[in-house]
Parts: structure tokens; C-alpha cells; sequence
């Protein structure tokens, strides 16, 4: 794709959905490649049942985390109900906490954003614990 219709295309999405956008634009330039990401943000995004958005943020989790460890088959993403938020209990092999939680957390910090970005159409607070 040239860069005249790159731009003109993230134009387009921010004008038109910027949940979109911010998909495409996570999709795209932070993973490239990451089409698994891109389904799970894009083509969900239209359905309001909170079974299928807790499924997707929950799969949207794991493929993070995955892609961020050296030791990818062992890490483990549990779902808790709370009655004011949906906590998502992310756990890695010990070696790659640090890759997970990243300098000053800052890589921890990013993944929690993400997913409250892609929570934010479900309107239920979304907390993601990491543990050792």
C-alpha cells in the first residue's frame, strides 16, 4: 500500500469509528502482521453481548502476552466475574515476568491500556493482574 492511501485509509477510519481506528492502528504499526488481533477487534466490535466481548479481550490477552514471552505455551489467561469489573489473571513462565511487566512497568502499563481501549464499548471496567 502506498503511504498516499495509508493515510488517506486511517483518515477514513478516524472520521468514520475511531474504535476502528485505534484497532487499525494497533493492528498495523504495533504488531505488524497481527491479524489475529485485528479479528478479534474489528470483526466483534459490532456484536453487544458481553459473553462474546469477554471471550475477545480475554483471547485479545493471550495473544498479547504470547507474543511478548520467550516460553509462549505457558502462558495463562483466567477470567474472574466481579460485580463491578471483569479482572483477566495473566500468567507466565517466571522468566519472562520481567518481559511482561516491562522497565518502571511501563510494558505492563501499555497492555492494561490496550485493553481498557478495546473494553471501552462493553462499558465494564476491565483490570488485568499480572502474577508471579
Amino acid at each position: 500500500m502506498a503511504i498516499g492511501n495509508g493515510v488517506a485509509v486511517l483518515l477514513l477510519l478516524l472520521l468514520s469509528q475511531l474504535p476502528a481506528f485505534l484497532a487499525l492502528l494497533f493492528c498495523g504499526i504495533v504488531i505488524p502482521g497481527s491479524a489475529i488481533a485485528c479479528n478479534l477487534l474489528l470483526l466483534r466490535r459490532r456484536d453487544d453481548s458481553s459473553s462474546v466481548w469477554d471471550s475477545s479481550l480475554r483471547d485479545l490477552v493471550d495473544y498479547l502476552a504470547r507474543g511478548l514471552v520467550d516460553q509462549p505455551e505457558q502462558v495463562e489467561v483466567e477470567e474472574i466475574e466481579e460485580p463491578d469489573a471483569l479482572v483477566f489473571e495473566l500468567k507466565v513462565a517466571e522468566a519472562d515476568l520481567g518481559k511482561v511487566i516491562g522497565k518502571q512497568g511501563r510494558t505492563a502499563k501499555a497492555l492494561r491500556t490496550i485493553l481498557s481501549a478495546a473494553s471501552a464499548k462493553s462499558g465494564r471496567r476491565v483490570i488485568l493482574e499480572i502474577l508471579e
